[in-house]
């Protein structure tokens, strides 16, 4: 099945800049709500990171429970799809919103392209980013500790205890879960640690085992990768400890000027969010084969994305069937004139497009 599932997704990598839009106009009239939510989670995390050093030996963090955002939406006329819920997790430096940005939403969300095709959607702010909470940046926010919350994050939504007891969740026949970047890298160690958590299907944006994510997993203060938060932006993060940062140079997620509008550029520049010190010196942990995971998977990524593509034209993301060897079906799709951040670039709308058909596909 895998072999068949390569074939076809190189046969459509020609037609992706064919596709035809998603009819994100007819998005309909959707029941929204946000909450915070306890999420317990136990792991073994990296001992004595500093600022300047990435640490050694382990540090048991947990059991312990977590507040985290959730942002719920779903279709006001209930059908079958709305029983599928996509769970959406953002990369680093960004937020729930990186999946319903405020800057043209009826180009660059992919929430609303999502709920028009009639699926539910829950979106959530990683731990230590946005409206969650912010722990030692250092001790306590790194991959393996934000790994775990995943795994009770989508537990919670399958037993229907993920919600507070006002907020009467569905009950859901089938859950997606859709990553970019670091919300990728988090999945897939999640379904390596737990191959049998009950994800149906997996898509990662932005993410290859292949690449390496050279570009990303080597960034530090020292280099001048990253900035301090609350130095940078003081009227947002001021009240943050030193061991949160942002990446005030945002070119590395683009592709060359013309594949984006400058609004979403800028747009990117004043919102970015952080990403803690502990998860930089982290994030290699995360390239790790998934051979056990048994649902459907879809990766995509943009064509000139350097944090993923080692190969011109990003020919290495066809050899990521590899790593989910026991999936019921793998695809992958390359986005031309697309960098890193799919959902900030001209071509979104055939990125959503991408998506939502491979999901109808597979019978979603």
């Amino acid at each position: 099945m895998l072999a068949d599932s390569f074939v076809a997704a190189v046969a459509l990598l020609s037609l992706v800049g064919a596709v035809p839009a998603v009819p994100v106009e007819h998005y309909s009239s959707s029941k929204c709500t946000e909450f915070y939510a306890p999420v317990t989670a136990t792991a073994t995390n990296v001992a004595n990171i500093t600022l300047d050093s990435p640490g050694s030996g382990s540090l048991q963090v947990g059991p312990a429970a977590f507040n985290i955002f959730f942002h719920f939406c779903t279709p006001s006329e209930p059908t079958e799809r709305s029983k599928t819920v996509q769970i959406l997790a953002h990369g680093a430096t960004y937020t729930h919103e990186y999946w319903n940005l405020q800057y043209k939403p009826e180009m660059y969300s992919y929430e609303r392209a999502a709920l028009a095709q009639g699926y539910s959607i829950l979106s959530y702010d990683a731990l230590g980013i946005g409206r969650s909470a912010h722990p030692d940046p250092l001790n306590v926010v790194q991959l393996p500790l934000l790994t775990q919350l995943v795994v009770g994050i989508v537990q919670a939504v399958r037993s229907g205890t993920l919600a507070p007891p006002h907020i009467a969740l569905p009950d859901f026949d089938k859950i997606v879960y859709m990553g970019h970047s670091l919300g990728s890298m988090t999945l897939n160690t999640a379904l390596a640690e737990s191959p049998d958590l009950p994800v149906d299907a997996a898509v990662f944006t932005g993410f290859t085992h292949s690449g390496e994510g050279e570009a990303v997993s080597n960034l530090t203060l020292a280099h001048g990768d990253l900035q301090i938060a609350s130095q940078a932006f003081p009227d947002r993060f001021g009240s943050l400890s030193d061991g949160y940062t942002v990446i005030q140079d945002r070119t590395l997620f683009y592709a060359p000027p013309g594949s984006y509008e400058d609004g979403a550029f800028e747009y990117d520049v004043e919102t970015q969010d952080t990403v803690s010190v502990g998860l930089a010196f982290t994030l290699r942990s995360g390239f790790v084969p998934t051979p056990a995971y048994s649902g459907h998977v879809l990766v995509v990524i943009g064509d000139q994305d350097v944090t993923s593509c080692n190969q011109p034209g990003c020919a290495n993301v066809f050899q990521e069937a590899a790593f989910y060897s026991a999936a019921a079906s793998f695809e992958a799709q390359v986005i031309p004139n697309t960098g890193h951040v799919l959902n900030l670039h001209k071509s979104s709308v055939a990125t959503y497009t991408v998506i939502l058909d491979w999901l109808t596909r597979i019978g979603f």
